[in-house]
């Protein structure tokens, strides 16, 4: 396995093309570790922990620099999947390969339903903006 995701903010997104890494949340820091997930997490994960006005993302990760350090904790609760951990201090923003929009598709009696949408941001756009290369 090569890719993993986050989700995050778009705010947060903003920010981290501004110091070149994905900062860690609340939960991350409760860890000590570095929160990643599965693919068939991400809906899941945004649903649960973002609000549609955050304008959550999904970011495609390569975690080939630091696989050595994720550790793997057992699915819990109505997760039905591994929870990746990665022992690094952040993301950096050169391991971000793409950037995924999710789609608020509803909200309902459970909560807010969210989609990954089929196209991706221009990576390769935006870190070249990041990083002065245009």
């Amino acid at each position: 396995m090569s890719n993993l995701y986050r989700v995050i903010t778009e705010a947060a997104w903003t920010d981290a093309q501004k110091h070149h890494y994905v900062a860690r949340c609340g939960n991350d820091q409760k860890a000590d570790r570095t929160h990643l997930n599965l693919r068939e997490a991400v809906e899941s994960i945004a649903a649960a922990y973002f609000d549609p006005k955050e304008k959550p993302l999904v970011l495609e990760i390569d975690i080939s620099g630091f696989s050595d350090r994720i550790e793997w904790l057992e699915p819990t609760g109505n997760n039905g999947w591994k929870q990746p951990l990665a022992d690094i201090p952040n993301i950096p923003v050169s391991a971000v390969i793409r950037v995924l929009r999710l789609l608020h598709t509803r909200a309902d009696d459970d909560g807010n339903v969210f989609t990954l949408a089929l196209f991706a941001l221009r990576i390769d756009k935006l870190l070249s903006h990041c990083f002065g290369n245009e």
